[in-house]
């Protein structure tokens, strides 16, 4: 299952371009009044031009954006209308920005206007580094992993990201707190079945869980040369008979 983070991102990429998912909700319930409405705002100041946005979570517990948005105006003010009555979570698109008290739930009733829903936003951090193979190649297209060690309602669990072609990799918009990075598959998956590729590495190249350093994230922090040697790959093998 997606871990909630990830969905997060991707659905901020998704307001960024104020496109509406294929499983998105309706855009508004047009007999509603209901108002969801607050401000903006970096650094103390009004944050102008930003996609605001809705989403809510399934019976599944995975989170789909509404189609119910706005843009802030030139004071960071939002305003969104025609809400059906539910409970909503506000998504402010800016992917190097992290909403700084989470994502609070907010409740609406029909015809009702639920005012100062208040966003501030501040500068996430970064980890960055490099992910090569026991030869000292660069590992290209290789999964990244950044599982914090204490989940929030910023960061609940676990993001990934990918290396480039030439295998460095760079997750941005991190809330502050303390991350394990790691890279390649654990031998054996969560099915039970044998994993090919390569086994799971910590920085720098630490295959025991119990040695992965913590890396510490500040606001606007920039953490760098968080490399990654990955050494012999899983194998898969068939049998076969008769």
């Amino acid at each position: 299952m997606v871990s909630s983070s990830r969905q997060i991102f991707v659905l901020l990429l998704v307001l960024l371009t104020a496109v509406v998912s294929v499983n998105a909700q309706p855009a508004g319930d047009k007999t509603s009044t209901s108002v969801i409405s607050g401000k903006v705002t970096i650094g103390g100041k009004g944050a102008a031009g930003l996609v605001v946005g809705l989403a809510n979570e399934t019976p599944s517990s995975s989170i789909h954006i509404t189609g119910l948005t706005a843009t802030t105006d030139e004071d960071g003010n939002y305003r969104i209308k025609n809400v059906p009555p539910g409970t909503y979570k506000v998504l402010v698109a800016a992917l190097a920005y992290v909403q700084s008290d989470g994502l609070r739930p907010v409740a609406v009733g029909k015809n009702e206007v639920a005012e100062n829903i208040d966003v501030t936003l501040v500068r996430g951090g970064v980890i960055t580094g490099k992910v090569i193979d026991a030869d000292g190649r660069p590992v290209l297209e290789e999964e990244v992993f950044l599982s914090s060690t204490t989940p929030s309602r910023a960061f609940p669990f676990l993001r990934t990201v990918r290396t480039d072609d030439r295998g460095i990799y760079r997750a941005f918009g991190v809330p502050a707190g303390r991350y394990i990075v790691s890279a390649g598959k654990d031998p054996i998956s969560s099915f039970g079945r044998q994993n090919a590729g390569h086994v799971r590495t910590y920085p720098p190249s630490a295959l025991n869980p119990a040695d992965a350093t913590a890396i510490q994230v500040n606001e606007g922090s920039e953490t760098t040369n968080v490399d990654i040697t990955l050494g012999r790959q899983l194998s898969r093998y068939t049998a076969r008979g008769r």
